[in-house]
C-alpha cells in the first residue's frame, strides 16, 4: 500500500507506507478522530488492505524523506500488490 501526494502544503511528493506501531498495523474509522483509542489493530498488510479497499478508514502511515507520519484517509491510498 502507498499514498503518494502532497502533505501539509508541501510541494514535494511523499510516499507513505503503513508501519507497525507497538507490534501492529493500525487503522481507524474516518471521523473517529486521530486518537489511539479509536484505532483498530491489524496483524498483517492484507488485513489493512481490506479496510482500505472498503473505504472510509484512516491508515497509520509514515514516510522516510521528508519525514511524515500519522493517520491518512484510505480514499487517497493505492493498494499495490
Amino acid at each position: 500500500m502507498k499514498h503518494i501526494g502532497s502533505r501539509k502544503g508541501q510541494t514535494s511528493q511523499v510516499v507513505l507506507r503503513p508501519y507497525k506501531k507497538a507490534g501492529a498495523y493500525k487503522v481507524a474509522k474516518s471521523g473517529a478522530g486521530n486518537e489511539t483509542h479509536a484505532e483498530i489493530l491489524c496483524h498483517d498488510l492484507d488485513e489493512v488492505a481490506k479496510y482500505v479497499e472498503s473505504g472510509g478508514y484512516l491508515v497509520r502511515m509514515k514516510s522516510t524523506k521528508p519525514k511524515a507520519e500519522g493517520l491518512y484517509a484510505s480514499d487517497d491510498i493505492k493498494v499495490v500488490r
